[in-house]
Order: C-alpha cells, then structure tokens, then sequence
C-alpha cells in the first residue's frame, strides 16, 4: 500500500481507490475514465496551486469547459463536493474561475 512516505504520490483530493469504490467513473474505448464531477474538483485543486502559472490558466480553461461541456450532475458534484471539499476552496476556486473567466476567457 502506497502512504505518504513515498514523495512521488500525489495528493489528489479524490483519491484514485475511493474513485473506483465508489463507481465514479465510466468506461470510454476500454478505459476507466474519472466522471466529470470528479474531473471538476482535480481541476479545482491543481487551478487552486498554481493560479497564476501558465498551467493555472490551463486548469481554469479546462474548468470552464468541463462546466459547459461535459454531462456533470449537480447531485452528484454536490455528493464529491461535501464529502472530498469540506472547507470549500475548491468550490469557492470554481465559482472564482467562472467569475474571473468572463473577463479573462470572454466567457
């Protein structure tokens, strides 16, 4: 089992393992692919780190375009928000993306 003694182990919010025990994913041309509300809060948390690097703009890219585009289920974001975000930084770094994003992205 990998702990945190191993330096190369991401931090992810939503650990891979919980993603697979829980269901939260679907399988796309034989991949197991992580669900868009769980997409959302890994692009939260990796926009949250670096939000003035150029992969920041990135991430907040990929936020606006996962909210636009993607099939996420409010119950289902607000059931990964309350058990994996339970001080809402990363809900307050999407609402903060979607409303810097008008000016920033034209959006």
């Amino acid at each position: 089992m990998l702990t945190s003694t191993y330096p190369f182990v991401s931090r992810l919010v939503v650990p891979c393992l919980d993603v697979f025990e829980r269901g939260l994913y679907s399988v796309i041309e034989g991949f197991k692919v992580a669900v868009p509300e769980v997409l959302l809060l890994l692009k939260a948390q990796a926009a949250k780190d670096r939000w003035h690097a150029e992969k920041g703009l990135k991430d907040r890219v990929d936020i606006i375009s996962l909210l636009k585009f993607a099939d996420a289920k409010r119950d289902v974001l607000e059931q990964v928000l309350r058990k994996h975000d339970t001080q809402n930084t990363l809900r307050d770094t999407i609402k903060r993306t979607i409303s810097e994003s008008r000016i920033g992205y034209r959006f």
